[in-house]
């Protein structure tokens, strides 16, 4: 476990072999019996040019991998306006995976200079690299509150929520992403 400040938090660390120097927040950073780091708590609060940001932020890593729990709380305050988040994410990423290999895997695709070559090799891995959102249930940026589940691809299925207007919704949304509101009459 390492408990520090801005400046001196330590960057991560997986596979016996630090992470690249990064910007974290000042928090605690768990790490487990094989010293990989799984997990931390963060927190953050600034302001810069008139922006107010604020945070927390809980997470727990899958097993020699990224984060694929979160709570979170995050406030920005801009010209008389806010943006608030406030809840609870469940990620997948590859089971089994390991995210040295697969940060390995993307760094070289993005690497490749033809963009043909590089987009040929991005379909090839399709979404499999990436961190897939399977559920979110609190408050969006839209302030809305509600419950949020996604497939096994990461696209939203289901959304129960109430809007920004106090409208309540439940929408069941098709392969491209068309919603249809079950509550309204028909």
């Amino acid at each position: 476990m390492v408990l520090s400040n801005e400046t001196r938090q330590h960057p991560g660390r997986m596979n016996g072999k630090d992470l690249e120097k990064r910007e974290r927040p000042a928090g605690i950073i768990f790490f487990n019996e094989e010293s990989d780091e799984c997990g931390g708590l963060t927190y953050y609060g600034k302001s810069i040019d008139g922006v107010k940001q604020s945070g927390a932020s809980f997470t727990m890593d899958q097993f020699k991998e990224d984060q694929v729990i979160q709570i979170l709380n995050g406030e920005e305050y801009k010209d008389g306006k806010s943006k608030i988040i406030r809840g609870m994410y469940i990620n997948d990423l590859p089971e089994g995976s390991d995210l040295m290999t697969r940060m390995k895997t993307i760094e070289d695709v993005m690497n490749i200079k033809d963009d043909a070559e590089r987009n040929k090799k991005m379909a090839e891995y399709g979404n499999s690299l990436s961190t897939k959102r399977r559920v979110f249930i609190g408050r969006t940026g839209q302030n809305s509150s509600g419950l949020f589940l996604s497939g096994p691809d990461g696209k939203q299925k289901i959304k129960i929520y109430v809007d920004e207007n106090g409208n309540p919704k439940f929408e069941v949304l098709d392969e491209k992403g068309n919603s249809k509101n079950i509550l309204e009459n028909k």
